[in-house]
């Protein structure tokens, strides 16, 4: 089974965040965390500690500065002007004391558990079965391959990895795809 969301899960993702972005508070988190990790591929954690001040809406291009990732790296991530400002709308929104784009109790940020949990509930909505969170990473990382031209190194970058390896772990569903599709035109079998 593929772990990224296929592009008609996808669509049924983008159409509840839809829905829910206009609803209750707490759907809107789950949305908007939804739509960072799916248009970022950012990890958990790294959704988690998201600060306002790690994000460049008004740079050309926007982006997110990740300084809290993996190994202890950090980069930017690029993000769709669109998206800056659906993030712009919700700094307005809440309060001017909180650091987190995301706050959980106190002064940190939402536990790990609570956004599976919101973004769980999202895929419920959608009917979205037997994806988890990670599964939106492999999403973006698939979907950004396909949309930059094949640029394996650029993808690896925006994802932080630190080997192309383990980027071709995650777009090697696309990979097998394309050696389906070759050996059905020569008629050749390829496992």
């Amino acid at each position: 089974m593929a772990k990224h969301l296929t592009s008609v899960q996808v669509a049924k993702l983008r159409n509840v965040m839809a829905v829910w972005l206009k609803g209750p508070r707490l759907r809107q988190r789950a949305a908007l965390l939804t739509k960072l990790i799916l248009q970022t591929g950012l990890r958990v954690n790294e959704a988690r500690w998201l600060k306002w001040v790690d994000i460049y809406e008004d740079a050309k291009p926007a982006y997110v500065f990740v300084a809290r990732g993996k190994g202890g790296r950090f980069r930017r991530v690029l993000i769709a002007p669109l998206f800056a400002s659906i993030l712009r709308v919700r700094r307005s929104l809440l309060s001017r004391r909180r650091r987190f784009v995301f706050p959980g109790r106190g002064r940190l940020p939402i536990s790990k558990k609570t956004l599976q949990r919101d973004i769980h509930r999202i895929f419920a909505a959608a009917g979205i079965c037997g994806k988890t969170v990670h599964s939106l990473r492999h999403t973006y990382a698939t979907h950004l391959y396909a949309a930059c031209g094949k640029d394996v190194s650029f993808v690896s970058r925006q994802l932080g990895h630190r080997d192309t390896r383990t980027t071709i772990i995650y777009i090697g569903t696309i990979l097998r795809d394309v050696a389906r599709a070759l050996s059905a035109l020569y008629k050749e079998k390829v496992s």
